[in-house]
């Protein structure tokens, strides 16, 4: 007998699925764009999104990136023949740490003011209605209460999540069957590619 919530989707089903929301979304004929990160998550989102045709990505650069994101970042533009917007607050990190010490797990002013806000600036300067994310509802507790058509309210636009059912094998699957250039960190142990100062970014063995 299945357990409780138990489901039978096959991979090939969740892709189906994410497509099917994409090319919803496309319907509409809004602007869109996939918020890229660089790490497994967006990168499969990204692929799907090309797949179906979308081609406008924004990649959020804190400048405190783990090692080689901008290389990384030039290597799928390449892979993809696309060109990806990096967008940056108008201050370092460590410009602002000076002013008003470092974040923590309680104070985390850092997402705001290096991923959300030029986010935002985006897109509000270029007409962007939707972005498409990596976000899955498996990653932790919060993100579980998420549905695949969300908001941010530190950002003015429709949030996506094509992968929402995703859990982490499918994602490793999906890299795997497609063999999609995954960010060479994860080799390094990484399982979190955001900044390298985060105290949620781990290391763990290669999967």
């Amino acid at each position: 007998m299945p357990k409780k919530n138990e489901s039978f989707d096959t991979l090939e089903d969740k892709v189906l699925e994410a497509k099917d929301l994409i090319f919803s979304i496309r319907k509409e004929n809004e602007k869109s764009a996939v918020s890229f990160s660089g790490g497994k998550d967006s990168l499969v989102v990204l692929d799907i999104a090309h797949k179906c045709g979308i081609y406008d990505v924004v990649y959020s650069d804190t400048t405190i990136d783990v090692p080689g994101m901008s290389d990384y970042i030039s290597k799928i533009e390449s892979y993809y023949g696309i060109s990806i917007k990096v967008v940056r607050a108008p201050q370092t990190f460590f410009d602002i740490v000076e002013k008003i010490g470092y974040p923590s797990r309680i104070l985390r002013w850092c997402c705001e003011v290096f991923k959300f806000g030029p986010l935002a600036n985006f897109v509000l300067q270029n007409n962007v209605k939707v972005l498409f994310t990596g976000l899955r509802k498996d990653e932790s507790k919060k993100r579980s209460e998420y549905t695949s058509i969300s908001n941010n309210p530190l950002i003015p636009v429709k949030q996506v999540n094509p992968i929402i059912n995703f859990n982490e094998n499918d994602v490793w699957d999906y890299i795997n069957k497609y063999n999609l250039p995954v960010n060479p960190n994860y080799k390094k142990g990484f399982t979190r590619l955001g900044c390298w100062l985060c105290p949620y970014t781990a290391e763990t063995k290669w999967p």
